[in-house]
């Protein structure tokens, strides 16, 4: 899959995108929801978009919400992965929910984000 990876820090961006890279996957990082919306505007195609929810600029529910604005996006599986409690992560799965084609994934592990790519290859 063709992977766009938003992800403030530096050593995440790493250590993710290194583990999706050893998983077959082709990553490009931005560094913050801003650069996200700007590189989904160039009409680059994408497989998945995968995004931190806490960056600079423009937060990730923000972006998602502002990407989903535009019909043409409507289709393009979206994978927030962020740090967060699991009160807020229930508050912000329902908000994606209305959205549409979108999962919330804790930076708990790496386990979690890999199955929930494989199941989103399989639809």
């Amino acid at each position: 899959m063709k992977i766009l990876f938003a992800e403030d820090c530096p050593m995440l961006q790493e250590a993710i995108g290194y583990t999706l890279t050893s998983h077959g996957h082709t990553v490009i990082t931005v560094e913050n929801g801003k650069a996200l919306l700007e590189r989904v505007a160039t009409g680059e195609y994408f497989d998945l978009l995968i995004t931190d929810n806490h960056m600079p600029f423009l937060n990730g529910i923000d972006a998602i919400k502002q990407i989903r604005a535009n019909p043409i996006f409507n289709a393009l599986p979206i994978i927030l992965h962020s740090a967060m409690d699991p009160y807020a992560m229930h508050a912000i799965e329902e908000q994606l929910h209305r959205l549409g084609n979108a999962w919330v994934i804790s930076k708990t592990g790496m386990d979690d984000l890999l199955d929930t790519i494989a199941k989103i290859t399989l639809t």
